[in-house]
C-alpha cells in the first residue's frame, strides 16, 4: 500500500504479498500488541490485539500519529522526544521496558507494559513497539498491596495488643492487688538495684519500714473488708508523701509497707516520713481497739547510709526493721532512725 506521497510506508491488512500475509497473520496471533511506526510517529502497522486493547481498527489508525494512543502529557511529549532522540541518541524508551500508559478509545487511561525497539526496513528506521495491557495484574497487585496493608496492620494491632498483654502480666508481677503498691517481688529488686547504684555513685540511700499499729485488733474489731480498706487509705497516703520519680513505695506484706527513697540522706528522709505520719493521723480512721490513739496510727523504722562496699538488701531491710522494732518498743505513733556509716 502506498501513502498519498507515493512512497511505500504504511502496512495494512489490504494489498499486501503472500510474505506479507505471512507476516500479518503471524502478527495477528500474537497476544501482545504490536505498533509499528515511523521515524515521523506515524502508525504503519497495528495488530489485532492493538485493536482489541486500544479498541481502534487498524484501518482507523494507521497513518495516524501514535500519540493519538497516549495521554496528557505524553501525548504532546513524544513528538519531541523523537526528535530528541534523532538528533542526540539519548535514549528514555526506546531498548528499555518499562511501564506506561494508555488511552483507549473511549478515552479510558490504562496501564501498559511497553517495550519499544528501533530497527531498518528497506532501508528506513522504524520503531516497533510491543504493548502488553496489565489492568488484571495492577488491579490484582492493588488487592494483594491492600492485603498486605490490612495485614501488617492486623500484626501490628495483635502485636499491640500482646505488649499491652505482656505490660498488663509484668504489672501483675510486680504490683500488689490489693493496694496497688509494688509488691515485694519487686521490692527487692528494685532495692537490689537502687543499692548498687548508690554503691557505685557514692550517694546516700534510705530505707524506711511501716507498720499499722495495732492492726490485729483493728481487723478483729471492724472486720476484714474494713482492714481492706484501711490498708488501701495508707497506701494511698504512702503515694502522695513518696512521689518522686525515683521513691519505690512498697507493700511488704499483710499491714507492713515500705518505701525505698535513692539520693536520700537520714534527714531528708525523716521529714518526709514525718509527712507522712501527719497525713496518716489527718485520715482519723477510728480505731477503738487501739492502745494509743482513738484513730489509726502508725510505726516506722528508717536507716539511711552511704554504702562504702557491696553488701545484700538483707542489711538494710534488718536494720530498719530493728528501728521499727524500737518504734513499737518506745510507744508506737512514731519514727526511729539511724544513720550507718558503713553497710559492714
Amino acid at each position: 500500500m502506498t501513502n498519498k506521497s507515493g512512497d511505500e510506508t504504511l502496512y495494512s491488512k489490504a494489498d499486501v504479498s503472500v510474505d506479507d500475509g505471512c507476516l500479518i497473520a503471524i502478527l495477528d496471533a500474537a497476544v501482545d500488541a504490536i505498533i509499528i511506526i515511523d521515524e515521523h510517529g506515524l502508525i504503519e502497522l497495528f495488530n489485532q490485539a492493538a485493536e482489541c486493547i486500544f479498541q481502534y481498527s487498524s484501518d482507523e489508525i494507521v497513518g495516524k500519529n501514535i500519540s493519538m494512543l497516549m495521554p496528557e502529557p505524553y501525548k504532546s511529549e513524544h513528538d519531541s522526544y523523537l526528535q530528541r532522540y534523532k538528533s542526540t541518541g539519548k535514549k528514555k524508551i526506546i531498548g528499555i521496558g518499562r511501564e506506561a500508559v494508555g488511552l483507549r478509545k473511549n478515552g479510558e487511561i490504562f496501564p501498559i507494559e511497553l517495550s519499544v525497539s528501533e530497527t531498518y526496513v528497506s532501508g528506513k528506521v522504524v520503531y516497533a513497539g510491543i504493548v502488553r495491557d496489565i489492568t488484571v495484574r495492577k488491579k490484582t497487585e492493588a488487592e494483594l498491596l491492600h492485603h498486605r496493608d490490612n495485614l501488617e496492620l492486623l500484626v501490628q494491632q495483635r502485636t499491640n495488643e500482646l505488649s499491652k498483654a505482656n505490660e498488663e502480666l509484668q504489672k501483675l508481677a510486680n504490683v500488689d492487688g490489693l493496694t496497688q503498691l509494688s509488691n515485694r517481688r519487686n521490692f527487692d529488686e528494685m532495692l537490689q538495684k537502687e543499692l548498687q547504684r548508690a554503691i557505685r555513685f557514692q550517694h546516700p540511700i534510705s530505707l524506711m519500714m511501716c507498720d499499722i499499729d495495732y492492726f490485729k485488733q483493728y481487723n478483729d474489731t471492724y472486720r476484714h473488708i474494713a482492714g481492706d480498706d484501711c490498708l488501701v487509705s495508707i497506701a494511698k497516703c504512702l503515694r502522695e508523701s513518696f512521689k518522686r520519680a525515683s521513691d519505690v513505695p512498697a507493700r511488704y506484706g499483710g499491714e507492713e509497707f515500705s518505701v525505698i527513697l535513692p539520693h536520700t540522706d537520714h534527714k531528708e528522709a525523716k521529714y518526709m516520713s514525718e509527712r507522712f505520719v501527719q497525713e496518716i493521723r489527718s485520715l482519723k480512721i477510728p480505731h477503738s481497739s487501739s492502745d494509743i490513739s482513738e484513730f489509726v496510727t502508725v510505726s516506722l523504722g528508717i536507716v539511711s547510709v552511704v554504702p562504702d562496699m557491696p553488701c545484700d538488701i538483707k542489711v538494710l531491710i534488718n536494720v530498719a526493721d530493728e528501728q521499727l522494732y524500737k518504734a513499737k518498743q518506745n510507744g508506737r505513733n512514731r519514727i526511729e532512725i539511724v544513720e550507718l556509716k558503713s553497710v559492714n
